[in-house]
């Protein structure tokens, strides 16, 4: 009896030790970036053209993530944390890749609103409330469509 009985503790504490790392793996995507993370994905993005593509990409995800039936929005946590950063350097890309000065005030508008509408989506993604891309979508392609005009001289 006291076999069978070590032998169900045993089980369980297996069970409960795999059904943990499955909730672990699953919210890996809500760990903060470290400094090498950062790092690493600021030396990724070589000039303004680049981070302004880092952008497009890392909407597509989050709208693939938000919107569509196979997305899983928890999924989008590090896509979102990625692309704070992003939008953070980009007027320091824009400088050093000859966008205009007169551009550059527009520029930082727009990254701070395209900052502000993403963070709805993901305070509602942390608040397990549905993420609601579509209230921001309309601003988000308008913002970007700005930083696409901007060009850095040749």
């Amino acid at each position: 009896m006291l076999k069978r009985y070590a032998t169900a503790v045993a089980t369980a504490v297996v069970v409960s030790s795999l059904l943990g790392f499955g909730a672990m793996a699953a919210k890996a995507e809500d760990k903060p970036l470290t400094e090498k993370e950062k790092k690493d994905l600021k030396a990724s993005i070589k000039d303004y053209k680049g981070a302004v593509t880092k952008v497009k990409a890392y909407r597509d995800k989050i709208r693939k993530e938000t919107t569509t039936t196979d997305g899983d929005p928890e999924d989008a946590h590090r896509s979102l944390d990625e692309l704070a950063l992003v939008l953070e350097w980009l007027p320091e890309f824009a400088k050093t890749s000859g966008v205009p000065g007169d551009g550059l005030e527009d520029l930082t508008k727009s990254a701070q609103k395209l900052a502000d509408l993403f963070d709805k989506v993901h305070q509602n993604i942390d608040a397990k409330k549905a993420p609601n891309y579509q209230a921001v979508a309309k601003g988000i392609e308008g913002e970007i469509k700005k930083l696409d005009a901007l060009t850095p001289k040749s």
